[in-house]
């Protein structure tokens, strides 16, 4: 059947087809192909395009799942999935969380391996040839730094030299990558801040879906498109070629091709990344708001909640896996309703917090912290007007490790970086929120 479908695009590892049943979707198939040095060491591992397209289809459900936009849209068989037609913007976007490859080259002053607490997020101008628009350049796919303040204009340097040492040998701004997709028009403002937005995004889901299958994810490429409705969407592929990814020390990327490894250890990896990727998922988990009374007034702890999980935009949108819970019972007057209430709630959905928001005493978060093995967070409502009520709140007995915390706001921000522990969709918002303010500390090479 492929071969009597048109070849659209081939690369060294894929070929991209029309598919024949429907004008704005592509058929992209893996092939066994594997690659390094710009294609100066070139093997073919049997069984690589099938993992290969395993693995991004994973990536791609669970990134469809946290409501990433994608251009995927279904796997056909082992070796090929269906995408939205896209005009591929000839960008490379790289984030970075580790210090090392071609960012170490270029920043000499930056120690190999040193972490990059504010997530690095670089362009690359995807080239041929050695030409870019018809004109010689020293190499494909060189760096871009933005020029001084602009967003849309950027120049070019070698990626493996440094950049202190070297004079720019051309510029790119928005305008000329919007032209080389055959778009006549400008390029729509903020689109390169918003595939700045969606790396992170994308980058702080699958680092944290990766920590929970006990991998550190060091950096990610990707590549971007518009399809035929003008909507900017994560294109091309997300599979074991795209990152540096290690486990206990070991490469388990394509890193390990190389750096020489043997091609049945290459593949060997290959499929545990596979399987692990396959794992990927966004747990179900509860939040709960207890009051003693109806006159307890949780509003800020509601809005504090959407302060940091806001509701998905429509063009980036981030699906929502915590159920919220109001429970409206005096656990000094109702004891005997409250304890069952709180064991059932918590066996229903396991995965839970529960914040205590109670008038003059909160005595209620203890209680329920030693009949519940979940956290449980107090927050005394009067601590303002009457301090004593804080108390009531921290000399505990043994067994009984309830927190407190007095504002509401840092109180539900310490609820969801307990579920965040397990949940990459409130880990992604609340990084991207941490990193606002995070600077990176240069590491001189000893």
């Amino acid at each position: 059947m492929l071969d009597s479908l048109r070849v659209i695009a081939e690369g060294k590892t894929k070929r991209i087809y029309e598919d024949p049943g429907n004008q704005n979707l592509v058929i992209i198939e893996s092939k066994d192909d594997i690659t390094a040095g710009d294609g100066a060491r070139h093997d073919v591992i049997e069984g690589k395009g099938a993992l290969a397209t395993a693995t991004t289809c994973n990536v791609f459900k669970f990134l469809k799942d946290c409501g990433a936009p994608l251009a995927y849209h279904s796997r056909i068989d082992a070796t090929r999935f269906k995408s939205a037609k896209c005009a591929m913007i000839p960008l490379e976007v790289v984030a970075r969380r580790v210090a090392t490859g071609s960012y170490c080259k270029r920043n000499p002053c930056v120690s190999k391996g040193m972490l990059l607490p504010k997530l690095v997020i670089e362009f690359f101008l995807k080239t041929s040839k050695n030409q870019w628009r018809g004109t010689d350049i020293p190499c494909d796919d060189p760096f871009m730094q933005p020029y001084g303040d602009s967003k849309r204009v950027f120049n070019l340097f070698v990626p493996s030299e440094p950049i202190a040492s070297q004079v720019q040998f051309g510029s790119v701004t928005a305008k000329e990558l919007f032209k080389e997709m055959n778009k006549e028009c400008e390029a729509p403002e903020g689109i390169l801040e918003e595939i700045k937005y969606i790396t992170r995004i994308v980058f702080y889901l699958l680092e944290k879906a990766f920590q929970l299958r006990d991998f550190v994810l060091h950096d990610l490429k990707l590549e971007f498109g518009i399809d035929s409705e003008g909507r900017l969407l994560l294109a091309d592929v997300v599979d074991n070629d795209s990152w540096r990814l290690t486990r206990n020390g070991t490469e388990y990327s394509k890193q390990a091709y190389r750096d020489g490894e043997q091609l049945n250890v290459v593949k060997r990896l290959y499929e545990v990344v596979t399987e692990h990727t396959g794992k990927f998922e966004i747990p179900y988990q509860q939040l709960i708001f207890w009051t003693g009374s109806s006159s307890d007034d949780i509003t800020p702890f509601k809005d504090a909640f959407i302060k940091y999980l806001p509701e998905p935009r429509q063009d980036v949108a981030i699906c929502r896996s915590i159920a919220t819970r109001e429970i409206i019972c005096s656990v000094h007057k109702a004891v005997q309703k409250a304890i069952p209430d709180v064991q059932q709630a918590v066996h229903d959905i396991p995965d839970t917090v529960i914040i205590a928001y109670i008038g003059r005493s909160n005595g209620a978060g203890p209680v329920l912290s030693a009949h519940v093995s979940v956290p449980v967070i107090s927050v005394p409502a009067t601590w303002k007007e009457h301090w004593g009520d804080v108390d009531s709140s921290l000399r505990m007995p043994s067994d009984v490790p309830t927190s407190t915390i007095l504002e509401p706001s840092n109180a539900v921000l310490h609820a969801l970086e307990i579920l965040a522990l397990r949940n990459p969709y409130v880990y992604a918002h609340l990084r991207s929120r941490l990193e606002e303010r995070l600077v990176n500390q240069i590491v001189l090479p000893e």
